[in-house]
């Protein structure tokens, strides 16, 4: 994103902790470091790491905010987003907050208590910022927790494949009499509803044989277990494969492969898995719950149901019979992704709304 907006003249710099899931990172703290690409500053996150967690970073985001024109916040409840806020409004800077996901009814209602306490706590900042949706469902999900702010709506962008070739129009589809492949490419949690999609395929495999569920990433180990217990005890562990976690080249790889994408999810903000099979042609079933399943019923990239085991059963059966359907949706799901999943488009856009939000200290 940062990149991005380079293009269109802004200079950024990102400030962060070092905090990461299994740990802290192995990065340099408390010093400005080109990180991929862009000047970045870690402090070290030593508890609470979940929620980004740095008197270091609170300390010097007062001593250096008034070095920026903007802050373009990312996250609501982190300890980081905070203290961004806080200084934002002390030092009277426009700020853009982005909530990631964290707004949505499915991560509200985890405790609800606590974080609607918390976005009461937060109101004074949260009422004179701007906000930055990845989706209509999102801006909606914003509104709806905070009230009536300003909120645009921006795309997440895709970051295409290095190797060139993944790209090459003769891609490993799967003809008529060829057995297909599903695939399913996320981190394994309850919130994917992965196991919809396995009781799905015992569904549909009682009517036809001519495909396999690849199943790419992972998750807790007991219900990574748990999911492929209910494989086997369904009698599915001849046609479901769990493959783990895919680096970035396999990633792609497994996306040229494949003849459908399922992510039958509780919730997505946005849906960058999706995003990245429609940037490679290929059609997806997702629910009303991806962030931007607005943008595949437009383009006709897709299809749209419920988690209920059956209906994804159906929806799946009716693309995999119809190879024209899903050539036309292939098409579709490209030209989606190529006209507002880019970079340089979500730039551009993201660089107008930032001018927008500095123009009354610039005039």
């Amino acid at each position: 994103m940062a990149k991005a907006v380079a293009s269109f003249g802004f200079e950024s710099s990102i400030a962060t902790t070092d905090s990461a899931i299994w740990g802290n990172l192995d990065v340099p703290v408390g010093e400005m470091v080109e990180y991929r690409g862009i000047p970045t500053i870690f402090f070290h996150s030593p508890r609470l790491r979940k929620y980004g967690y740095s008197n270091g970073l609170a300390s010097w985001l007062d001593g250096h905010a008034r070095d920026y024109d903007l802050l373009h916040i990312h996250g609501v409840f982190a300890h980081s987003s905070f203290v961004a806020m806080r200084v934002a409004k002390k030092y009277n800077l426009p700020m853009l907050v982005r909530p990631s996901g964290e707004l949505e009814s499915w991560c509200m209602n985890r405790n609800r208590i606590l974080k609607r306490t918390a976005v009461r706590m937060m109101r004074r900042y949260l009422a004179r910022a701007s906000f930055h949706a990845t989706c209509r469902k999102e801006a909606q999900s914003t509104r709806r927790e905070i009230g009536d702010v300003p909120v645009y709506v921006i795309a997440n962008g895709v970051n295409p494949p290095l190797d060139a070739s993944l790209l090459d129009a003769q891609r490993g589809r799967h003809g008529a009499s060829e057995d297909k492949t599903i695939l399913f490419l996320s981190r394994i949690d309850p919130i994917k509803g992965l196991e919809h999609l396995i009781r799905a395929v015992k569904k549909l495999r009682a009517k036809r044989s001519d495909f396999s569920l690849l199943v790419a990433g992972s998750g807790p180990v007991e219900y990574e277990r748990r999911l492929k217990k209910i494989s086997v005890d369904l009698g599915l562990d001849g046609c479901i494969q769990f493959c783990g976690h895919l680096d970035n080249h396999k990633k792609w790889e497994a996306l040229k492969e494949a003849d459908l994408f399922v992510l039958p999810s509780h919730s997505e903000n946005f849906g960058i898995a999706v995003a990245e099979a429609l940037y490679m042609g290929v059609p997806v079933i997702i629910t009303k719950d991806v962030g931007i399943s607005a943008d595949v019923l437009e383009y006709e990239a897709g299809v749209i149901s419920d988690r209920e085991p059956g209906s994804l059963a159906r929806a799946i059966d009716g693309l995999l019979t119809d190879e024209d359907r899903r050539r036309r949706m292939g098409e579709n799901a490209r030209r989606l992704a190529r006209d507002r999943y880019v970079w340089n488009v979500i730039g551009n856009r993201l660089a107008d709304y930032y001018r927008t939000l500095m123009e009354p200290i610039h005039g």
